[in-house]
């Protein structure tokens, strides 16, 4: 059985909701400011007044914040739109992404395998570099590179590549099990095609040319989501402009 959320019911709820918490984010203390920002994000509700009111509060509460909730506060702030390259409150908004992977960097073991991977594609999307904090991840999946998903370790990859920076070691070719490419995304399979190597490169450029029916990827193609209604099919004819020349930009460096 499949619970429904009570907004099902009643259309209006999530976003009374989402305007009602800005009068009460004053007297929030500690890791509840994080919290409210990553329910509202999530939801895709509030206004910009609040989503401000929140982001502006968190920097003085992140030394309450546990290693998972510093890096869904990452993705939620980037799902808002905080962009590093403005001024909020005459401050700059890269501010808060350097606090807050300043402060996850200590503890990159301590947050699960998914939430990472959310919270870097997050920063490239936003275009915010931290390049320690993208040192303690790749020393973190060096350490045990089993324990992510092909999945998360594209999307580290596109990331790395997308912000120019240079792991110390190529992470995908840490990574030799073939089998997990059928869970993977159609931009997963697009970045270990283009920046892959062998045969896991080949494996992915199969599967995105020829379709295999029992391949599964995701319905949302803009961050790395792993939830269970997936599509059950894969074409080169769903892969993005970007996919497509990354591949081929990739392809073409590995045949030199």
């Amino acid at each position: 059985m499949k619970l429904k959320w009570p907004a099902e019911k009643d259309p209006d709820m999530i976003l009374r909701f989402g305007n009602e918490v800005w009068k009460y984010h004053r007297v929030m203390n500690g890791k509840y400011v994080a919290r409210a920002l990553r329910v509202l994000a999530f939801l895709e509700t509030s206004d910009r007044r609040t989503f401000r009111s929140l982001i502006r509060r968190i920097p003085h509460h992140i030394i309450n914040l546990s290693p998972t909730l510093l890096a869904q506060t990452i993705t939620a702030a980037a799902i808002v739109g905080h962009n590093p390259t403005k001024m909020y409150c005459r401050v700059r908004g890269s501010v808060l992404y350097q606090r807050l992977c300043r402060r996850l960097s200590r503890r990159v073991h301590e947050v699960g395998p998914h939430d990472l991977a959310q919270a870097v594609y997050s920063l490239m999307m936003v275009g915010s570099r931290q390049e320690y904090f993208f040192e303690q991840i790749v020393l973190c999946i060096m350490d045990d590179p089993l324990r992510f998903h092909l999945q998360q370790l594209a999307a580290f990859a596109r990331a790395f590549k997308t912000l120019n920076f240079v792991p110390s070691v190529d992470i995908l070719s840490l990574f030799a099990d073939k089998t997990q490419l059928r869970g993977c995304s159609i931009d997963a399979l697009a970045t270990v095609a283009a920046l892959g190597l062998g045969d896991l490169q080949n494996a992915a450029l199969d599967i995105l040319t020829s379709g295999v029916d029992d391949n599964i990827y995701t319905k949302r193609e803009e961050r790395y989501d792993d939830d269970d209604d997936a599509l059950a099919t894969a074409a080169i004819n769903e892969c993005s402009c970007d996919d497509i020349m990354l591949i081929l930009r990739g392809v073409r460096n590995n045949e030199e």
